[in-house]
């Protein structure tokens, strides 16, 4: 699928189970790429959907579930190897989120972590050299 410049793929969920339970381990998974770019989107599929999906390395994770507590976020970290790590997550929301556990994960990851909370919108476009984000 193309949008503007960016192209597309719809690589997740992930195996074949149930269609039943936590409708979150359902949500789509894209891997977009544009002028050299690549990002990962994995909605709110959490380190356990993705653990069957073959990620490839990006420059832009949005990270899932708005940053919820997810074991596996490590795993899908050492996968795609972001370089910026996006966070959408309302201010003062009722879940907490984003979890310590998982701004933990991010920072150990050595990916720039950037908030909509903390940043209000942000935006990731070609650069030279790599990624430029901006502020909305």
């Amino acid at each position: 699928m193309r949008a503007g410049p960016w192209s597309a793929r719809v690589i997740g969920p992930g195996g074949d189970g149930p269609a039943h339970g936590d409708a979150n381990h359902r949500s789509l998974v894209v891997h977009a790429t544009a002028h050299g770019l690549s990002a990962l989107l994995p909605g709110d599929a959490e380190g356990p959907a993705l653990a069957g999906v073959p990620l490839p390395r990006v420059d832009l994770l949005q990270v899932p579930h708005h940053g919820s507590e997810d074991s596996g976020l490590p795993a899908v970290l050492g996968q795609a190897d972001p370089v910026v790590a996006l966070v959408s997550v309302g201010r003062g929301n009722a879940y907490g989120h984003p979890r310590p556990a998982t701004l933990a994960a991010l920072a150990a990851s050595g990916a720039r972590v950037l908030r909509t909370d903390r940043g209000g919108d942000i935006d990731g476009a070609p650069g030279h050299g790599g990624i430029v984000v901006s502020r909305g």
